[in-house]
């Protein structure tokens, strides 16, 4: 019973330090995914039959993370997909 209450308690300090960091971190970058995101729809706009390959070298990330933002990007009503 002792081992869990110092575990409790070393979790709710480790807890309250990653949740501050965890909140600092979502706050830096949401400032970098709008970014991101806003230059994948510039890009796009730009060349309408660009790959999530061609998007990942030119905005600097791996395509899973175009995949993670044109995902967002679809849900929010910013871009759809037409089929010519």
């Amino acid at each position: 019973m002792i081992t869990t209450e110092k575990n409790a308690i070393g979790s709710e300090k480790n807890g309250s330090g990653s949740e501050k960091t965890t909140e600092k971190n979502a706050v830096s970058s949401g400032k970098t995914t709008e970014k991101t995101t806003e230059k994948i729809v510039r890009l796009m706009k730009a060349n309408p039959y660009i790959t999530n390959k061609e998007l990942a070298e030119v905005c600097g990330i791996t395509e899973d993370g175009v995949y993670w933002n044109t995902k967002k990007l679809k849900k929010n009503n910013r871009i759809r997909r037409i089929i010519p």
